[in-house]
């Protein structure tokens, strides 16, 4: 599995890092990444679609982590 690709994203006011290879339908850029790893090669920036999917990936986790604390053990 490819390493993470982070990037740096602002939400509500705060920067937060973000992997953006480790999402459900970024596939694709996680092979791209593990391909430049194979070859020693830089790997590929995101997309803005790529990076909106792990952001939207990111807060959707958050919710989810909120609401399972709300509704305690």
């Amino acid at each position: 599995m490819a390493h993470c690709f982070s990037v740096t994203v602002e939400i509500d006011g705060k920067t937060k890092e973000i992997c953006t290879t480790h999402v459900p339908g970024n596939e694709n850029l996680a092979r791209r990444v593990q391909e430049s790893q194979r070859r020693g090669t830089s790997p590929p920036k995101p997309s803005r679609e790529e990076i909106g999917r792990a952001t939207r990936h990111f807060l959707f986790e958050q919710r989810e982590e909120k609401r399972r604390g709300l509704e305690g053990p």
